[in-house]
């Protein structure tokens, strides 16, 4: 007999039915992630997650020829890791890192997004690590409220350009081991 490959989807991983983050059907699991879920985006579903709200989970990974697009003004509230290796189209959204533990922001795929928030009460150093990926591009606005942000070599570009130099805000924190840089 001829071997036969099956392929397990873990509880957090997007079957596809619809393209919308916000439906059960969607997720292998039949429960819309939650803070405490881990998210698998894959390719060969029918359809590819839109996030046309508020949405969160705690790790999640784009695989490779995958893609996450979150749409208008909405956040994505990660809790743990993110892992790029397909595409994230952020609009003019914000990607949100609130963990209590050290979260890395990684993969193959660059990251370009308009809003990105760093909250990591960890107080560990680092709460926030950078690597594996090419460089972040923050188009609009760069919040640290809290967070020990480890750049591992990388930069973070804020803005856009000359006309769109974005913003940074600070509360707590810090960031070192590479290169902020904004528009003027």
């Amino acid at each position: 007999s001829a071997p036969v490959k099956i392929t397990v989807i873990p509880g957090g991983g997007w079957i596809g039915t619809t393209s919308d983050w916000h439906t059960a059907s969607n997720w292998c699991n039949n429960t819309v992630p939650t803070a405490t879920t881990d998210v698998e985006i894959a390719t060969g579903v029918p359809f590819q997650p839109v996030i046309s709200a508020g949405a969160v989970c705690r790790n999640l990974t784009i695989n490779s020829g995958a893609s996450v697009t979150i749409n208008a003004s909405n956040i994505l509230d990660i809790k743990g890791n993110l892992t790029n290796n397909g595409t994230l189209t952020v609009n003019t959204s914000t990607i949100s890192f609130t963990g209590t533990t050290l979260q890395t922001i990684s993969g193959t795929s660059i990251n370009i997004l308009n809003n990105l928030t760093f909250n990591n009460t960890s107080g560990l150093t680092p709460g926030i690590r950078m690597g594996g990926i090419n460089n972040v591009a923050v188009n609009n606005a760069l919040v640290l409220t809290a967070g020990i942000v480890d750049l591992n070599g990388y930069n973070i570009t804020i803005g856009a350009s000359t006309a769109s130099p974005g913003s940074i805000t600070y509360t707590a924190g810090r960031f070192y081991g590479g290169n902020l840089m904004r528009w003027y």
